[in-house]
């Protein structure tokens, strides 16, 4: 694959214009970058489509959104978040990977809009996101 110079994510030019909607709808660019993973050597090593890649972008995103997900790629799954994002959209964005929907309730992770509050996890939840397909056990 050609060396990528970086994503240039911004809402106002079409092509670039990254939203939060299945992989297959975005432009061939920006499908692109998704589908990228790093290859060995190198502090990497080889990946799998088991990898979650997580890519940071300058945003918002189409709509203003500051993180989305799960984008499924051919390479395997990608959460992008932006800069400016409170600390808890990578988490937040992996719980939709896992399976995890919002919830109207601002001490949860899932909440639709973070609060310093927002980052707890129900039973249900957990049990939810243990059995997604892209949860991994660590060895």
């Amino acid at each position: 694959m050609a060396s990528l110079a970086g994503p240039i994510v911004n809402p106002s030019i079409p092509t670039n214009a990254l939203t939060c909607s299945q992989f297959e709808q975005q432009t061939s660019y920006l499908r692109s970058w998704l589908n990228f993973r790093p290859t060995g050597p190198g502090p990497f090593g080889r990946t799998n489509t088991r990898d979650v890649a997580v890519y940071y972008v300058q945003g918002p995103l189409v709509g203003g959104f500051v993180g989305c997900a799960p984008y499924i790629t051919p390479n395997g799954p990608v959460i992008v978040v932006t800069n400016g994002a409170a600390g808890q959209t990578l988490a937040h964005e992996l719980g939709h990977l896992l399976g995890l929907a919002h919830v109207n309730d601002v001490n949860n992770l899932m909440n639709p809009t973070a609060f310093p509050t927002s980052y707890l996890l129900t039973n249900q939840q957990c049990t939810t996101a243990r059995s997604s397909r892209h949860f991994q056990s660590c060895p």
